[in-house]
């Protein structure tokens, strides 16, 4: 898993015990299916929830679908889907990947203003709706969706593939999408004519496409090798790591890297690539024997690479890792470690696993230094060391497992089972708001350890004969999101929305009035962010709905204002200085307003047009000394006549 799917969510850090054995809460379990076999592929948060995809051959999914496609092609064939859930675990929308014959979504990750899916396609016709300049039959492509899955902003193709073919992971690392997987072709366009490494082996491209465009930056056929996982390191510059399987060639391992040599039968690989794909260092990871399922994140404040690989190596090095029992156990067994930035030196590292097969399918940093760990095991004697909030494993069933380890102490601190099967290979977890959310499919035969559904779980029931699931444990460890507080005032004609977030790019804000809506500016001042409206008479007598959107379509905010009946005649304060007169009154609103000047004996003796300005944050007129310049010395009053209204003043003119 990539650290794209770890969304850090506090703006602080809180100092926790590394000796704490607090259990981990059960906050949320729901179903995910129909009456025949769904698969839930991938999970990825964004600041206001989380998004799910996979593949379905039922006829209708549970929930609300009013994205861009609204119902699948029921013809027996499979249909890709992605789900909504906000923070609170309820589904808000869903939009189906749908042909005429076989789709699926198999990774997705989240941009500031969309939603990236790598979707495969059997389907002649899945040009239709999303539209791009090739298309071709047997697709791998990809798309991105506006946040609220309304509808596709651009798709890529990644050509026809003929063979095996499937998408590993994806990315988002600023302004650019990086892309790796897996083909068995020597038929692909990529960039310069790359030459295919091997035409019969797993061969791993990797791709960036412009994240507002889709346009290809860079498209290249890399080793025969298959990248898994894939992580931005802040600069441009990304990790890669995957899985070697003992072809013809090695791969290009850099001098001084920490592994020079690879087992004969399968190696775990790390490299840093630059933008444009330029190895900057390249090690392999593994022992003597069989290693695969590698999963990697870069951990900003140690400047260290962490990963997790399934391997039946005895001999790896057990070095500075504080845990117990830290020992080669079973055939598979789950090996964590950090390498330096330079790929060059094994910091830490260590076993983690029971008396039978164990391998890890996901990985992430939380924001207090604590690493989460999700491993699939066939064992059920794994270290446990905190109170389980779900039954005993069964003897002999798969199950997943979560294991939190402190990064400064290296001890494990938290610990659990999940119900039911957990497969390596359809399992990802992401960090959101205090919860570890797990996301997967379970299989008919694991009927005996299924989760049971939490209040407002999406699907209550097991369909079979596979059933997508979704898991949240709280982890007291995660610093909750602290969501932008916000303050409103009404200064007259005024009305002012202000909250504490530095970055107007990332909000919208709107008022509704009946059928209207119009959108508000979002200004900043370094600090806060400004939303405002002056409001005309008409606008202040009826009722105004005033929100606040995030980057993703979520509405944060909500006033109401009520209508405010303004009476027909009002007065004001009027004060001068050597250039102009200044009227002012709570009374005065937007309008276009006629200010015209009597004397004493009320004849009308000027008369302009005008509109409201503020002084020193009042709602003001001014009127110009040089406008009634000609009117002699003495006594005066201003009337400012606006929507049927008038608000009157009295002024001394001296010469």
């Amino acid at each position: 898993m990539s650290t794209t799917k770890i969304v850090f969510l506090a703006l602080f850090f809180l100092f926790v015990s590394a000796n704490t054995t607090q259990a981990f809460e059960y906050e949320y379990g729901s179903f995910f299916g129909g009456s025949e076999n769904d698969y839930v592929h991938d999970i990825a948060s964004s600041e206001s929830g989380f998004y799910i995809c996979g593949g379905t051959y039922s006829a209708t999914l549970p929930g609300l679908f009013n994205g861009h496609q609204q119902s699948g092609n029921v013809n027996g064939y499979g249909d890709g889907f992605i789900s909504f859930f906000n923070n609170e675990n309820r589904q808000i929308n869903a939009t189906y990947f749908s042909g005429n014959h076989f789709e699926t979504v198999r990774r997705i990750a989240v941009s500031p203003d969309g939603v990236i899916a790598g979707c495969n396609s059997m389907s002649f016709d899945i040009g239709n709706y999303y539209p791009a300049p090739e298309h071709l039959l047997f697709d791998s492509m990809i798309v991105k969706f506006k946040s609220e899955l309304s509808e596709p902003l651009w798709a890529f193709y990644l050509y026809n593939t003929d063979y095996y073919d499937r998408i590993e992971d994806i990315v988002v690392d600023s302004d650019k999408i990086i892309v790796a997987y897996d083909v068995m072709t020597n038929l692909l366009e990529t960039e310069n004519n790359d030459p295919c490494p091997s035409e019969w082996c797993r061969n791993s491209v990797l791709l960036t496409l412009d994240n507002e465009t889709g346009e290809q930056i860079h498209y290249r056929y890399m080793w025969d090798a298959s990248i898994t996982s894939i992580s931005p390191i802040g600069n441009g510059d990304f990790l890669v790591a995957g899985v070697w399987e003992a072809g013809d060639s090695g791969l290009p391992v850099t001098l001084g890297a920490y592994d020079l040599t690879h087992s004969p039968h399968s190696a775990g690989f790390i490299a840093l690539l630059d933008q444009d794909f330029g190895v900057q260092w390249l090690t392999y990871l593994g022992g003597t024997s069989i290693n695969d399922d590698i999963r990697i994140v870069w951990h900003e404040e140690s400047q260290s690479v962490i990963a997790t690989i399934s391997t039946s190596s005895w001999n790896l090095p057990v070095i500075n890792s504080n845990w117990s029992p830290n020992t080669y156990n079973s055939y598979y067994d789950t090996y964590i470690c950090a390498l330096s930035s330079n790929g060059q030196e094994l910091l830490w590292g260590g076993y983690l696993g029971g008396s039978a097969d164990d391998k890890p399918f996901a990985i992430s940093v939380d924001n207090n230094n604590n690493l989460v760990v999700g491993i699939s095991t066939d064992s059920d004697d794994m270290p446990l060391i905190s109170d389980q909030i779900f039954p005993a494993p069964i003897a002999g069933v798969e199950h997943g497992y979560l294991a939190t380890i402190n990064l400064l102490t290296k001890q494990i601190e938290q610990t659990t089972y999940l119900p039911g099967n957990s497969k390596s290979i359809n399992n990802e977890i992401i960090l959101r708001n205090s919860n570890i959310t797990v996301a997967g499919y379970y299989r008919e035969d694991d009927h005996l350890s299924f989760l049971t559904p939490t209040p407002y779980a999406i699907d209550t029931t097991f369909a079979g004969p596979r059933e997508g699931f979704i898991i949240s444990i709280s982890d007291d460890n995660i610093v909750p999101n602290e969501l932008p507080s916000f303050t409103t005032a009404m200064n007259s004609c005024r009305f002012s929305i202000e909250w504490n977030a530095p970055d107007p790019t990332a909000y919208q804000a709107f008022v509704t009035r009946g059928s209207q809506r119009l959108e508000l500016p979002v200004v900043s001042n370094g600090q806060s962010c400004f939303a405002e409206e002056i409001m005309t008479a008409s606008a202040q007598q009826v009722q105004s709905v005033y929100t606040v959107y995030n980057a993703d379509q979520i509405q944060l905010f909500e006033h109401v204002l009520e209508p405010v009946m303004l009476p027909a005649q009002m007065t004001m304060d009027v004060y001068q200085d050597a250039s102009s007169i200044y009227m002012q009154s709570a009374g005065f609103t937007a309008d276009p307003t006629r200010i015209t000047v009597y004397d004493l004996r009320g004849r009308s003796v000027f008369e302009s047009g005008s509109n409201v300005s503020f002084v020193n944050d009042r709602p003001t007129h001014i009127l110009n000394k040089s406008d009634i310049s000609r009117i002699p010395s003495g006594t005066y009053f201003t009337v400012a006549t606006f929507d049927n209204r008038r608000v009157i003043g009295k002024f001394q003119k001296l010469d």
